[in-house]
């Protein structure tokens, strides 16, 4: 009767024991950041690219505005990447096709006014529905998809067409939440909470800047789960400022990231982001310009460190 009391005890404990490593996640190693930060398979490419769809979709709905309200007709085309613009009653949708920077788009945005107030004044809001976008990197093959919903209010009113004529700037506050499917299958949810300021350093078009910071009261832009499946809470140490670099004469931004920096921790790994990098493989310099092309990426593991550059 003791040896099989034992016995039982021991089974139960063996079990209790597997139950626990299950839910236990393992330590990330330093073998996991290798083909993982090729362009568009990590984390990283997602917040570029979440932030490109968002000048996309402003850019679109402010294009549609102004030419329905006759403040300018000069400009007959879209962005890259849009294949075709048609409005849905109470907003427009979107077509996304084509390739655009070394990227091809496929997919649609349903954007959706949320109140009558003209889109050029304060406390315009729009909601932005987003179907599959699919974004295919040319130069590996490599997929990202997106789904969710975004809302995007106009904090003060004014209009990116009209920073460098007035001197002026704008602010748009975003919420959102989005669904990533990343290459390897894997499906996470990241909660957006931003503020996105338009300003002039200049007096040209090319002098119109974005910065982004989170606005969560904590300078937490993203939170959610990575690529991995691990929870991590993004703060923005620095914002992230874009300059248009645009040398097609016209308002339209052509935005480069060219500063900024970010952190969050994965598990017990903690990971800082630096942007503004340039170079290639034989050397890398900070030049927080136009000509920047790379983000610096610095891993701190319980057994050492990793440092990667990856191309925007």
């Amino acid at each position: 009767m003791i040896r099989l009391k034992m016995l039982l005890f021991s089974l139960t404990f063996t079990v209790i024991s597997c139950k626990k490593a299950d839910v236990s996640p393992p330590p990330i190693p330093i073998s996991a950041y290798g083909e993982e930060y090729q362009k568009g398979a990590n984390d990283e490419t997602v917040r570029l690219e979440y932030n490109r769809l968002l000048d996309l979709v402003s850019v679109a709905y402010e294009l549609d505005y102004i030419k329905s309200k006759k403040i300018d007709t000069t400009i007959t085309t879209f962005p890259c990447g849009i294949s075709s613009v048609d409005s849905n009653g109470s907003g427009l949708d979107l077509v996304f096709a084509g390739e655009c920077n070394s990227r091809i788009l496929t997919g649609k945005a349903s954007i959706e006014s949320l109140n009558t107030i003209d889109w050029n004044q304060r406390s315009a809001t729009i909601k932005i529905n987003i179907q599959d976008y699919i974004i295919k990197f040319t130069s590996n093959n490599k997929e990202i998809t997106l789904n969710g919903q975004f809302t995007l209010a106009s904090s003060n009113g004014g209009l990116i067409s009209e920073i460098i004529p007035n001197s002026g700037g704008l602010a748009h506050e975003i919420r959102g939440n989005i669904d990533i499917t990343f290459d390897n299958d894997s499906t996470r949810t990241w909660r957006i909470t931003q503020k996105r300021y338009y300003r002039s350093a200049g007096s040209r078009w090319e002098d119109i800047q974005l910065r982004i910071d989170g606005d969560s009261g904590y300078s937490i832009a993203e939170t959610g789960k990575n690529k991995m499946g691990y929870d991590f809470v993004s703060n923005y140490n620095t914002p992230l400022v874009f300059y248009s670099c645009n040398s097609n004469q016209n308002w339209i931004p052509e935005f480069t990231l060219a500063t900024g920096q970010y952190s969050y921790n994965v598990g017990t790994t903690s990971v800082n982001v630096q942007a503004g990098y340039s170079g290639e493989e034989n050397g890398y310099t900070l030049v927080e310009n136009c000509n920047s092309k790379r983000l610096k990426i610095d891993w701190y593991f319980n057994n050492g460190s990793k440092v990667e550059y990856l191309e925007y």
